[in-house]
């Protein structure tokens, strides 16, 4: 019991000093301390592409299992040091949180619980009991704050750790976000000071304490007391000491300092002043693309019109080289002179010219969290904006601009494509429609952090030409006529892409076959003819509301195309009205495909135009229960064999 006795007391021993030490403060570890938290956490945010805290910790909380038991020991935690909610009110709160919003905005005190939380169950994000300490301390200031200059105000703000990360990750509309080496460099350097005022601290805990502490079956040599367990006893007082703060008055707030009461007193560290991550301005940029009279075996009629097929099948070839060989590729038939390819994995920056000959390869040194996130080094298409002191800044194609730190590459002329290759085995560099995109092989649960390539919204002119004599019928050729007409309408109307409207008209053409023999069956005719004959058959008696009418035999006008084009079930034998309920109807069936694909495991991006016919003939649930094989499927090679007969031009710009 003695001994006991004698590690209570130690104990208590050197709570007493480092409450002392924190009480005087000479060293501004309090101040220290609070911005490497807020720095550790705006890293956070930065690798998850979001500009609040808030909106990091509603995506992580999503993620957290309530039920985990390693969450027990935080539960207990939270009823130990008085926060108002349990566990799972406080993870519920997460969900829903918004900096945007002040009565969702997470303040001192929800920051702590989420580091309490995260220090469990996310190790990755490298938080430890002084950043929960220091935040569940700084909630105590900022209460005083409020109190005496209002809640929201600028003294308010400059304590609460949301509103000072947002300075850092891209949130204020004026500020770029920081890059991952930006600041990794700022936390390397803080970091660095408050070890060595903890190891001071440390050296002094040991002398107070004496020898009385370090003699006895627990407490032989000073190693009981080591670094660790001293930080954790300094994350002690710094708790214990908030109930004192919340007894006494705030004395001095003005600017970055804090005193209350001849203690505590303690300095905030500068903000990024208004000057620092400036946003740029973005450089008025035209993607690289295919130039096809440069490519022999590419179809082109009228100097104007590309066989689609041609390039189709010039893209697949492509698209099966690497990363790296597939941009020289590329880039042997764009229009542009030359181009950059950065090697994270190699350290490596390349500079080719046009036909492919390497110009220079220059070794890098590079900093930081390496990955294919946009602030990690990050992966996809870019162009050369600057170069400044020495640093090199890149712009994406939706205009953002940012440092490429460790890249000191001179004589880049500003708008030379770059591409920065991926780390994952799961993105890639893929060409479509004649133009490199960046993507994901498969699906991705969350697309922020990433610089995929943006939904193409150019729109191309497209004439379709049925090759095959016996599918030549006036309405095919007015149904696909009428098709290639609407285009930029109906691509507007259901947000489509260029390539989608291209491959859901072959479909359409399909369908067109497979429904009517492109409006020459007989069958057909007869079913148009007398209508209640197919009603009887099906037992709906002479109710002939739910047959299917038209070439295509639709059995629901997408709303869309009903006001838009007056298209009623009892004129869908017009080609013209047909036309454009199945494309309309094939737009919606992509949509509903998109939303349901993820319980297929064999759908892609690639291969998703082969499954959408279940959808039209409605029997989505093949999809949902993974049973869909197009390629046994009957009806499906009906729509390929129909498809050899259809060519697809598009108008070259």
């Amino acid at each position: 019991m003695a001994i006991e006795y004698d590690q209570d007391l130690c104990r208590d021993k050197a709570i007493a000093f480092y409450q002392d030490a924190i009480a005087n403060d000479k060293a501004n570890i309090l101040g220290k301390q609070f911005q490497l938290t807020t720095l550790k956490l705006a890293r956070a945010s930065l690798g998850e592409s979001r500009g609040t805290l808030e909106s990091t910790i509603n995506k992580l909380a999503k993620s957290i299992d309530p039920n985990d038991p390693k969450l027990k020991e935080v539960d207990a935690l939270y009823k130990e040091f008085g926060y108002k909610d349990d566990l799972k009110k406080v993870l519920s709160s997460m969900r829903t949180t918004s900096y945007w919003k002040s009565s969702q905005r997470f303040y001192n005190e929800d920051v702590s619980a989420f580091i309490l939380m995260a220090r469990a169950v996310k190790p990755e994000l490298g938080l430890n009991s002084r950043d929960a300490a220091i935040t569940w301390f700084m909630n105590s200031v900022s209460d005083k704050a409020g109190e005496l200059s209002g809640k929201g105000s600028a003294n308010f703000n400059r304590t609460n750790l949301t509103s000072r990360l947002i300075r850092y990750t891209g949130g204020l509309a004026s500020k770029r976000s920081l890059t991952d080496s930006e600041i990794e460099r700022e936390i390397a350097t803080i970091k660095k000071d408050i070890s060595n005022e903890m190891e001071k601290l440390h050296r002094g805990l040991v002398i107070s304490l004496g020898s009385s502490c370090f003699n006895g079956i627990y407490f032989a040599g000073s190693c009981f007391y080591d670094r660790n367990f001293s930080d954790l006893l300094f994350s002690q007082s710094l708790m214990d000491l908030t109930k004192e703060i919340n007894n006494r008055e705030l004395q001095s707030l003005e600017g970055s300092i804090t005193e209350q009461a001849g203690k505590y007193k303690f300095q905030l560290l500068e903000l990024p002043t208004g000057k620092e991550y400036l946003k740029e301005t973005p450089l008025s940029l035209i993607p690289p693309k295919l130039d096809y009279t440069s490519i022999a075996d590419i179809r082109i009629h009228d100097h104007y019109w590309v066989n689609q097929s041609d390039v189709k099948r010039l893209e697949k070839g492509l698209n099966t080289l690497g990363d790296e060989w597939k941009i020289r590729s590329f880039h042997q038939h764009a229009d542009s002179e030359t181009y950059v390819i950065f090697d994270k994995k190699n350290s490596l920056l390349k500079i080719y010219y046009k036909n492919g000959r390497l110009k220079s390869s220059t070794p890098l040194d590079l900093k930081g969290m390496l990955g294919d996130e946009k602030q990690r080094g990050g992966a996809g298409n870019y162009f050369v904006h600057s170069y400044r002191n020495g640093v090199l800044y890149i712009q994406d194609e939706r205009g953002e601009v940012r440092p490429l730190e460790g890249v000191n590459v001179k004589g880049l002329d500003a708008k030379t494509p770059l591409y920065i290759l991926p780390l994952g085995k799961d993105h890639h560099f893929k060409i479509k429609g004649g133009k490199m995109h960046f993507t994901v092989k498969g699906k991705k649960p969350d697309y922020a952090p990433y610089n995929f390539s943006k939904k193409d919204s150019a729109v191309k002119k497209v004439r379709s030409v049925i090759t095959n004599r016996n599918y030549q019928t006036k309405t095919a050729v007015t149904f696909m006529g009428e098709i290639d007409k609407r285009k930029k309408e109906l691509i507007k109307m259901y947000s489509l892409t260029n390539h989608e409207y291209n491959e859901l008209s072959k479909l359409a053409f399909g369908i067109l076959g497979n429904e009517s023999q492109f409006g020459n069956s007989k069958k057909y005719w007869l079913k148009e003819a007398v209508p209640f004959v197919v009603s009887i058959a099906k037992g709906n008696r002479f109710n002939t509301s739910s047959n299917s009418r038209g070439p295509t035999q639709i059995k629901t006008v997408p709303r869309k195309i009903a006001r838009k084009y007056g298209v009623t079930k009892s004129n869908l034998e017009d080609p013209k009205k047909a036309a454009v309920a199945t494309m309309g109807f094939l737009a919606e069936a992509l949509s509903e495909l998109k939303s349901k694909e993820k319980h297929h495991p064999k759908i892609n991006s690639d291969n998703r135009f082969d499954y959408i016919h279940y959808i039209y003939m409605g029997k989505s649930s093949e999809i949902t229960k993974a049973t869909a094989t197009p390629y046994k499927n009957i009806y499906f090679k009906q729509i390929l064999k129909y498809n050899r007969g259809l060519e697809v031009f598009e108008k070259m710009d």
